[in-house]
């Protein structure tokens, strides 16, 4: 076993050693945390595999992801077009400029922001499967598209009730301007309070193992959640469709009504006019009149009749149109709140994604179709379009007629259908005194209703705001804790300002890792300032970059930094005021490079607790890093180091590792490193440690070790004292070494509990190391790996076996002169029958377990 961790661990090791310091305790709870995301971000972009790769599906086929993108491309450059021109020419003219408009500028209004909002993000997300926006959009985004969608579809409803109010019910007092803009304020109100519960529970989650974030539900209960969305189902489908049903169908009703006897009166009075002139006397002017009157009666049926159909195919394609494309969204989204799995084969195969994204594309058709049955079909709107694309800026006389001419207020014998209280706003409303006709077009807010425009403008100009944009070859994460920063990983040839001058948010991201690749070997010069844009940057990592030259100010601006990394750049030499921008530093990692000597420009760091020069050319230590007070982790593996003096590390160290240098020399001096508790020398070349007693104090471990780990070095020697000063020992690694011989003595002094580990080393099976199984002290070190501690036969060294199996055979021997047997009376005695010598010449052995047995075992060399 090797008790050293890997280097990515080892921070976090020194951080559980460095708790109890109250000069570093101020850096430990943020460290960690750090670290920890640290580690998190490294499993994500190294180990994770993509959910499209482990789940594919129809989306992300070629052949139907052209066509539905294609579709979704039309389908939102038509919505936005349609709707901005409905906005666009409502707020121009004043012909347009009605009360009732107002909800059709309102439905225009949704319309824009639900194709901004749902049309390409939806999409986008389908297709990818995972979040790639900002976090703060994944609560935000929900939130604004439900409130677009309820607002759409509380608008068609209300224009509903408006038309239903107007045509069934004339003689009720008429919405006003001021009333008409609260109702359009309160859907937008409604529709947010509504909404609220699906934003506030979405949340970025990650799944382990898959790369990047999800944005997805996180509801307390499943059946808290299969009731909002029942509840989303009624309020945004049942009760708008209901609406709209009931009053188109009055309308209908009614206009139909109105229609019969209209035409009842045509045929009366032609009737009327054929009886009078068989009755008279005929002369030519009065047949003539006659003729030209029936020809009159006669096109003003066709002309009832051709209105009359005109409204019923409008009124029924509101509907049916609103029914048709909204249904199976809802229907859709409610089974899979019900079960999950619905859409899922016996194959395994998963089409939720394809149906999804096929209904949604089948609803979004309503921000096509609303400027058209509501707008285009009004010929007020068509002529004004039409002259505003010529150009023209006459100002016509409008028709006030529209495409339901026949909602007069009216009725054909004359009778006034509006009471006395509307006459006055319809007076002002401009429409004519004998007509006032149902405008199904455009409308026009007033200056509340622009306000409100101002106000859903803002809003959609804050969300696009937080929409994070990735650099070229990058990939970007949202940070769990923080949903409005960002962590980019990127891939790129060389280091490049112009991929980081595409970001449009610099601000936002926290990490970045640059990775080059392996088998590109060209030098890359960066340029002074480089990162400069990125102000509130945390934690930066430059991977296999090869760096020709270093300028002083690269790092100018990065006064946040955290965390830095320069591995694997070639570097032989560190300029002396790099690290002076950046003061804040707490971890370097600059291994994998060709550094001779530590870097001069260490000495600004004065808060740095973590620093890692491994796998450099780095061959003795400096006093460049004693003034480092808060400095407790030093990682200086794989270099050439050929010896240690612990003078030269600040005397607050805790953590320190040596692995696989060329180290055979300790030089320790009593009270320097004191505060070192693990120390790691694994895979150097000592052949011995000594104890405080020495007088050299060479090979000599610091007192307040507690961990130390001493494997495959050379080791074929301990001290009789060599830990009767260190007192604090817990864990001591001696594996893979040369040691044929280790006495319980060489060990003791820990006042601890010490754990040994001696696996790996030729012991000879000698009585003396009996103890490693059958401990007699209560503070004896025990042997954490006895199971596989192998030991060669004294009697026969080609023969090895394990210890346990050794001490079972009485195989560990100890070398005698006499022995007596059990019991023996006359052991001291000169002549004892019971008395055993050892013959001369002969080198006599016996078994360590001598009250097991009452046999000698005797060989002659």
């Amino acid at each position: 076993m090797s008790y050293g961790t890997a280097r990515g661990d080892q921070a976090d090791l020194a951080l559980r050693l460095m708790r109890k310091n109250p000069e570093v305790s101020r850096f430990t709870n943020e460290i960690r945390r750090k670290l920890f995301q640290l580690r998190e971000m490294n499993n994500l972009t190294e180990t994770c595999r993509r959910y499209v790769d482990e789940h594919p599906d129809l989306t992300n086929e070629p052949s139907v992801l052209v066509p539905i993108s294609v579709l979704y491309l039309h389908i939102f450059v038509l919505g936005i077009f349609g709707n901005l021109a409905v906005l666009y020419l409502t707020m121009r003219n004043r012909q347009l400029q009605t009360v009732q408009n107002i909800f059709i500028l309102n439905l225009a209004a949704s319309d824009v922001l639900m194709c901004l909002t749902s049309l390409p993000i939806t999409l986008i997300t389908n297709v990818y499967k995972t979040w790639l926006f900002a976090s703060p959009v994944c609560k935000l985004l929900p939130l604004v598209q439900g409130a677009s969608i309820f607002v759409s579809t509380f608008s068609l409803a209300a224009i509903a009730l408006d038309r239903y109010n107007l045509v069934v019910r004339p003689h009720r007092i008429p919405l006003t301007s001021r009333g008409a803009s609260m109702v359009a304020l309160s859907l937008w109100v409604i529709s947010v309070v509504v909404c609220m519960p699906y934003g506030w529970y979405m949340d970025v989650i990650k799944i382990p193992g898959l790369c990047g974030v999800f944005c997805t539900e996180k509801w307390p209960l499943a059946e808290v959640r299969k009731g909002y969305a029942f509840m989303v189902l009624i309020t945004q489908f049942l009760f708008p469709f209901t609406t709209m049903a009931f009053c188109y169908y009055a309308i209908f009703s009614r206009l139909q009504h109105r229609a019969e006897k209209k035409l009842k009166k045509i045929s009366e009075r032609t009737q009327l006019l054929e009886n009078s002139t068989t009755a008279a006397v005929v002369n030519t002017v009065v047949q003539d009149v006659s003729k030209t009157h029936s020809a009159s009666e006669g096109n003003q049926r066709i002309l009832v009749l051709a209105q009359q159909r005109r409204t019923t195919t409008i009124l029924a394609s509101m509907v049916l149109f609103f029914g048709l494309t909204w249904l199976p969204h809802n229907v859709v989204t409610l089974m899979i709140e019900y079960d999950e799995f619905f859409f899922h084969t016996n194959e395994g195969v998963d089409h939720t994604y394809m149906i999804s994204t096929s209904v949604h594309l089948i609803s979004m058709l309503n921000n096509v179709s609303n400027p058209f049955l509501y707008a285009w079909l009004n010929p007020v709107f068509r002529e004004i379009l039409l002259k505003t694309i010529k150009g023209s800026n006459s100002k016509s006389s409008l028709k006030q007629n529209t495409i339901l001419k026949v909602y007069e207020f009216r009725d054909v014998d004359g009778h006034d259908f509006v009471g006395a209280k509307n006459r006055y706003a319809l007076k002002n409303s401009g429409v004519p005194k004998n007509y006032a006709h149902l405008q199904i077009g455009l409308l026009q807010p007033p200056m509340r209703q622009l306000f409100l425009l101002l106000l859903l403008a803002a809003s959609l100009a804050f969300v696009l705001a937080q929409t994070f944009s990735c650099a070229p070859r990058c990939q970007c994460y949202a940070d769990p804790e923080h949903p409005s920063y960002m962590h980019l990983v990127c891939k790129w040839d060389q280091l490049n300002t112009t991929n980081l001058n595409s970001l449009p948010r610099p601000d936002l991201v926290r990490t970045l890792t640059i990775r080059c690749p392996h088998q590109y070997r060209k030098p890359s010069t960066p340029h002074a300032g480089m990162f400069q844009g990125l102000q509130n940057l945390e934690r930066l990592e430059l991977d296999r970059c090869q760096i020709s030259y270093l300028p002083e100010a690269l790092f100018a601006g990065l006064g946040q930094l955290y965390s830095l990394i320069v591995r694997n750049a070639n570097m032989t030499d560190i300029p002396r005021e790099l690290f002076a921008h950046v003061p804040n530093l707490m971890t370097l990692d600059l291994s994998g490079n060709k550094l001779r000597i530590e870097p001069y420009s260490l000495r600004y760091l004065s808060n740095l607790v973590h620093l890692d020069l491994s796998e450099n050319d780095i061959a003795f230590l400096t006093n460049t890093l004693i003034p480092l007070t808060m400095l407790r982790v030093v990682t200086i593996d794989r270099n050439k180091i050929t010896n240690i003096d612990f003078r030269r590390l600040p005397e607050e160290l805790t953590d320190l590792s040596l692995r696989n240098n060329w180290i055979s020399t300790i030089h320790y001096v009593p009270n320097s490193a004191r505060h070192l508790r693990r120390l790691d020398l694994a895979g150097n070349r000592l052949e011995f440690f000594a104890g405080a007693g020495s007088s050299a104090y060479i090979n000599v471990l610091p007192a307040s070790l507690r961990f130390v780990d001493l494997s495959s070095n050379k080791i074929n020697f301990l001290h009789e004292s060599a830990m009767q000063h260190m007192q604090k020992m817990a864990v001591l690694d001696l594996q893979n070494n040369s040691l044929r011989e280790v006495k319980m003595e060489n060990l003791l002094g820990s006042k601890v509990s010490l754990r040994v580990y001696l696996s790996k080393n030729p012991l000879r099976c000698h009585c003396n190391i009996r103890w490693m199984l059958h401990a007699t002290e209560k503070l004896s070190p025990t042997v954490a790996d006895v199971s596989t501690v192998t030991c060669e036969s004294i009697v026969d060294p080609s023969r090895v076996s394990l210890l346990t199996l050794a001490d079972a055979r009485n195989e560990l021997l100890c070398k005698y002169k006499n022995i007596c047997e059990a019991e023996c009376p006359c052991c001291s005695a000169v002549e004892c029958p019971c008395r055993r010598d050892c013959p001369p010449p002969c080198q006599c052995l016996r078994s360590a377990n001598t009250a097991s047995t009452k046999v000698c075992l005797q060989k002659c060399f």
